[in-house]
């Protein structure tokens, strides 16, 4: 039997994230046979604090939230992204349709201005801003490096990448 084909977007500030990010839940999603996009506020290169350039293959306002199956909002940059009621409006849409919504370093604050953290457990950078956010919304502060409740799956830095890419993959599995 054929796995169901799980079509996931990763959300990126156009600067402020870190390559592995994107590299590792891309990887490991397509090899796991899912399909992954990358959106970012313009369709222009985003670059990562490592120089890495990434060819986004939407414009954040382009994105149709019912498409996908899962999004990822990566980056110390989501600090802004959650300021974009684009980026957040993306976020609410597939957290309402009981879909998977992630975010990593600085992306759960995406999250939380989406309203999907309210009394869930969730991680994020331990910078005190960070940790402010997460109190902010009624998250529930949990120090792991990656916490999954329910479908919202957070982790605190991009080392993190790979474990939270692993809470992703059991979901749809």
């Amino acid at each position: 039997m054929v796995e169901d084909l799980v079509r996931a977007l990763i959300i990126v500030n156009q600067r402020g994230f870190h390559s592995d990010e994107i590299n590792v839940p891309r990887k490991m999603l397509e090899c796991a046979g899912h399909s992954v996009k990358i959106a970012s506020t313009l369709r222009s290169n985003a670059v990562s604090s490592d120089g890495s350039s990434f060819s986004p293959d939407f414009a954040v306002y382009e994105v149709n939230p019912d498409y996908f199956d899962a999004v990822i909002v990566v980056g110390e940059g989501a600090e802004e992204l959650a300021r974009k009621r684009d980026v957040v409006s993306v976020v609410r849409r597939v957290a309402l349709r009981d879909k998977i919504v992630s975010g990593i370093t600085m992306g759960p604050l995406v999250l939380a201005a989406a309203g999907v953290l309210g009394g869930k457990r969730a991680t994020i950078s331990p910078r005190e801003r960070a940790v402010k956010g997460l109190r902010e919304c009624n998250a529930i502060r949990d120090a792991n490096h990656v916490v999954r409740d329910g479908n919202v799956i957070t982790g605190d830095d991009h080392e993190s990448s790979e474990e939270l890419t692993r809470e992703i993959i059991k979901i749809i599995s």
